[in-house]
């Protein structure tokens, strides 16, 4: 019974420091204030190549570019930036994480405590059954869509509530030849060709 015990606390506190380190605290990914208007982005961790990207607070992509993983630091002059709201996006293979900062007049701040990750989703296919799944620790909702060849919609879903989106699909039933699958959450989508 206390061998029980011990080990439910060991999986508590384990699964615990995921979430936490999940939500906010990446330490792979990170950015600092340099000096007024410039910022250092710093990159480790579980991709080769980052997407590295700067939007308004509309959504209007200002700057975008690839990180190799061995390029792990670089500076950003943001003082040709007007005043206002931005966020910086940091695309890895497995997950974009989110950087609101805000610019004025002599400096910028960053929103470290408004900072988010967000989960890619994952397909993984075995015979005639496909699996989709996404970590949605910030209530994401993650759109299921399943074209076939012709681009007929086959199937269509919105997965929401819970921390683990999962379906599992079985195909069995279509004929042979290329699919597309669409996965869109956070306004991204993310494609894949799935062949029968």
């Amino acid at each position: 019974m206390k061998n029980l015990m011990k080990r439910s606390l060991l999986i508590i506190t384990f699964f615990t420091v995921s979430i936490s380190m999940a939500n906010n605290n990446d330490p792979g990914i990170k950015v600092n204030l340099i000096e007024n208007k410039l910022i250092q982005l710093t990159l480790s961790g579980d991709s080769d190549v980052f997407e590295i990207s700067v939007r308004d607070n509309y959504g209007v992509l200002l700057h975008k570019e690839n990180l190799q993983s061995d390029n792990n630091s670089k500076k950003y002059d943001l003082a040709n930036l007007p005043n206002g709201n931005y966020f910086m996006e940091i695309e890895s293979s497995t997950k974009i994480k989110v950087i609101p900062f805000k610019v004025s007049a002599k400096s910028v701040a960053l929103k470290n405590d408004d900072e988010i990750i967000h989960f890619k989703p994952t397909i993984r296919k075995t015979e005639d059954i496909v699996y989709v799944s996404m970590l949605a620790l910030n209530n994401e909702k993650l759109e299921v869509l399943l074209y076939d060849m012709n681009n007929n919609l086959l199937y269509s879903e919105t997965l929401q509530d819970k921390e683990i989106l999962e379906r599992k699909l079985n195909l069995m039933n279509l004929k042979s030849g290329s699919y597309s699958m669409i996965l869109r959450s956070n306004g991204k989508a993310f494609y894949e060709t799935i062949k029968i």
